[in-house]
């Protein structure tokens, strides 16, 4: 055996190789600490598996499940595996993201009530997409380091009036003959700002490996069509060689 044994039990069994074999936990902890490969072990890898599930219009997971009138993207989004789950259901590297479906309440965006502009005409949408963004950076950042998020609640929720203000409904106070920005224009800054806050962090921890992040997008009714928007965005995040930050 290549590694050092420290201790050994006080008791050998017929099973001499597992007990003398440091496990996957302690093969984790030893990279860390030295911060580099070490010969003739695995690596630490961590695969990131991600939900988005868009609710459709009039459709609000926290209103309707008391009521057994939740859609199947409240069922979905229940049964997908997460680090914060609970029971089996508890799974590292597993994230779910909820999103809300238009005109029902979204503090996040401070829609703090039903509204028919939302209902009736998408009012919002974008807000929901830039959320589920955003709480994708959260998920990957978390899968390395669950310190502390990315983003709390208040930074995404600040986020999402910046963007609604700037985007949606205009600011009042731009010169009108500056030209408006829009999403592309709006949201490149940011993501270069993530994308190096990410790097960082990785720079710090590199471990463990994330060589593959899976995310399944999920939309019912209008939340469809912004499950759809949300792909597209995120593919505008992606680098030349299709990796994320």
């Amino acid at each position: 055996m290549n590694a050092i044994v420290k201790s050994a039990p006080q008791v050998i069994s017929d099973n001499v190789e597992n007990e003398m074999t440091p496990n996957f936990a302690e093969t984790c902890a030893r990279m860390r600490k030295e911060a580099r490969p070490t010969k003739n072990i695995p690596w630490c890898q961590q695969y990131i598996n991600i939900g988005v599930f868009f609710d459709g219009t009039d459709n609000n997971r926290i209103r309707d499940e008391p009521l057994k009138s939740h859609t199947n993207i409240v069922k979905l989004f229940n049964a997908h595996k997460s680090a914060d789950g609970k029971g089996w259901l508890k799974v590292p590297g597993h994230y779910r993201i909820y999103v809300p479906g238009l005109g029902t309440r979204f503090p996040e965006n401070r829609e703090w009530r039903e509204t028919m502009e939302g209902k009736a005409f998408g009012k919002g949408g974008q807000a929901r997409i830039l959320f589920a963004l955003l709480e994708v950076y959260n998920s990957v950042y978390n899968a390395f380091n669950s310190d502390a998020p990315l983003f709390n609640n208040k930074d995404i929720a600040a986020k999402l009036q910046q963007y609604t203000q700037d985007i949606d409904t205009g600011d009042p106070l731009r010169d009108a003959h500056a030209p408006r920005p829009d999403r592309r224009s709006w949201f490149d800054p940011l993501s270069k700002k993530l994308d190096t806050a990410l790097r960082e962090a990785r720079t710090k921890r590199p471990l463990p490996q994330i060589p593959l992040i899976s995310l399944s997008v999920f939309g019912f009714s209008r939340g469809a069509t912004l499950a759809r928007a949300f792909c597209y965005w995120f593919n505008d995040l992606l680098v030349k060689d299709k990796t994320f930050a």
